[in-house]
């Protein structure tokens, strides 16, 4: 059973065994927790309650090279304490074609990515007990949108069996991107003429909704 909370709510009261007696997996929905984990973990391993508790968080790739030998190895070895598990369930790689990256403002490279995947496959060496990276298969990858070029494709292709990214990522064809209204890669599509005036029915997803 899963719970999700933000880090705000959290406290022994929120996933007690007496509230939420099947809880076993917490989604933290806070975008930046990564300085607060090892004293989470601790405070977890002060409840027995609380034992066996996974709690799964998202981070990016340029805060997963600023936290992971500091506040996320912290919070691993916290876990061990309550026999927890730190699950990075999504990472927003997005992709591995450095134009792509460019066009959605990412602030990173195609090595920052490489390098950020070793790192996950490090921590989950050094602590296979308490941090897990691939169970739900999650991660982020856009291969679908307005500028896709059978480059960018073939790029991406090779990059990502070359990291073995199905490991990461189920289904990674189906992704898309979203156009938000609101966002800058919206006016760009309008200014490049490259949206339709309606979207199609019988989608399975919640793409229509979004």
């Amino acid at each position: 059973t899963a719970y999700e909370i933000t880090y705000g709510d959290w406290s022994s009261d929120v996933c007690s065994s007496d509230l939420q007696p099947d809880v076993r997996e917490v989604l933290l929905t806070d975008e930046r927790p990564h300085p607060f984990l090892p004293a989470l973990f601790s405070a977890i391993s002060e409840d027995r309650r609380l034992w066996g508790l996974e709690l799964l968080i998202k981070s990016r790739v340029d805060w997963l090279a600023e936290f992971a030998s500091s506040a996320i190895s912290e919070a691993c070895e916290a876990a061990s304490a309550s026999g927890s598990v730190l699950h990075l369930y999504l990472v927003g790689f997005e992709s591995f074609h450095q134009p792509d990256l460019d066009l959605f403002n990412k602030a990173v490279t195609v090595a920052e990515n490489y390098a950020a995947i070793e790192t996950l496959r490090s921590l989950e060496r050094r602590f296979p007990r308490t941090f897990e990276f691939r169970r739900h298969r999650a991660h982020g990858i856009v291969l679908s949108h307005p500028w896709t070029t059978m480059d960018s494709l073939l790029e991406n292709a090779r990059a990502m069996r070359e990291v073995r990214f199905g490991d990461l990522r189920g289904q990674s064809l189906r992704t898309r991107l979203r156009l938000y209204p609101s966002v800058p890669l919206h006016a760009l599509a309008v200014r490049d003429g490259l949206l339709g005036d309606v979207f199609s029915e019988g989608r399975s997803d919640r793409a229509e909704e979004q």
